[in-house]
């Protein structure tokens, strides 16, 4: 495995595999590669979506992020991967300070058993910040220990559109390519996002009929934004709530109007109507504290 220190952007790499048929980056790739989404499945689209989402929240508010790849051994309990990468995390936080990690994580069979991850990492409120560096050979060292297996890579991944795009495709090109060999893909929440992503995202999609629409507004709740959607003969709007409370209510327009400033009111114009703008209709609701509505 490449020496971090000496290794190229990850957006310059290509698949390869070790002895054991376990993949890792290869740093002689172009740096524009043959990712066609076109024919992506549907999983693989998700994986993509979640990756995007997550590495956008993440480079909006200043987290630093890590890409991370650690394989197994023949003598390696593939049942305790996930348990043992969790043992690894606890480690590092112990040891280098960086409470409270959040990470993307995909699962494979490969081989037996790997775990490509984005580990993401910002200082509290009030604590001094510092670099997220884990060196390379303590990494190496502690997975050992941790799981009977050496074979580690890690990069540090840049801030930027681009990586976060060219990212997002390796990882659903490569890791989640082989139906068979995709184990599992999670993430953690409740630290940063605070709430449910696939679920607010599903919530926001019901609104357009546009995906480029769509993920303008997704987009900009990920990037912080309260973003209310004002619903066309409705006296509701659809709220979206932005991170650290990710998370959506229906609420009266006529309350909303006073705490709401206009900057953040989007109004869909006629071509635009939403999928269920009378969805209340026929069905019995309740109008909780502050004006919040939901079904019974």
């Amino acid at each position: 495995m490449p020496n971090p220190s000496s290794s190229p952007p990850f957006d310059r790499v290509k698949y390869s595999l070790d002895v054991h048929g376990q993949s890792s980056p290869n740093p002689n790739a172009p740096s524009k590669g043959n990712y066609k989404c076109f024919w992506w499945s549907r999983q693989q689209k998700r994986a993509y979506h979640r990756s995007m989402s997550l590495l956008r929240f993440w480079m909006t508010h200043a987290y630093q992020i890590l890409w991370i790849t650690l394989t197994s051994a023949p003598t390696s309990d593939p049942a305790k991967l996930t348990d043992h990468f969790s043992t690894l995390k606890k480690r590092i936080e112990r040891t280098f300070g960086f409470e409270d990690m959040e990470h993307f994580k995909i699962s494979t069979y490969e081989g037996f058993g790997v775990l490509h991850l984005y580990l993401a990492y910002k200082p509290k409120p009030g604590k001094r910040a510092k670099k997220f560096f884990i060196p390379y050979e303590w990494l190496k060292k502690n997975w050992g220990e941790t799981h009977g297996a050496w074979d580690v890579w890690i990069k540090r991944v840049r801030n930027s559109d681009r990586s976060k795009k060219n990212l997002s495709k390796y990882c659903v090109s490569q890791y989640c390519a082989n139906q068979s060999l995709l184990r599992h893909i999670s993430w953690s929440w409740k630290r940063g996002l605070g709430g449910a992503l696939v679920r607010t995202y599903t919530e926001i999609k019901k609104f357009f009929q546009s995906k480029t629409e769509c993920l303008r507004i997704w987009n900009r709740v990920l990037s912080g934004e309260e973003v209310v959607i004002q619903i066309p003969g409705s006296a509701l709007v659809f709220v979206a709530h932005p991170p650290p409370h990710l998370g959506s209510d229906y609420m009266w327009a006529r309350d909303f109007d006073h705490v709401e400033s206009s900057e953040a009111l989007e109004v869909r114009s006629h071509l635009f109507l939403p999928r269920r703008k009378d969805w209340y209709i026929g069905k019995k609701i309740h109008i909780g504290e502050g004006g919040r509505v939901s079904l019974l």
